[in-house]
């Protein structure tokens, strides 16, 4: 599928890409926390360069709920 596709069939379902990252990440959290991961091994594996930049995009996260 071309990226063009996906794009518009992401703005049929009135979402992006960014979105979904950001909902995956957030369900990972949800996972490991509940699973009591550590911190740090929690930011690994979303893709963060470490615990604050993992703070930071949560935090960002809040703003984006409907």
């Amino acid at each position: 599928m071309s990226a063009h596709t996906l794009q518009r069939r992401l703005a049929d379902e009135q979402t992006c890409l960014r979105d979904l990252v950001r909902e995956t990440r957030q369900a990972i959290v949800a996972t490991q926390i509940a699973a009591d991961v550590q911190k740090s091994r929690i930011s690994e594996v979303r893709g963060y360069a470490d615990s604050t930049v993992s703070w930071r995009a949560q935090r960002g996260w809040s703003r984006h709920r409907d």
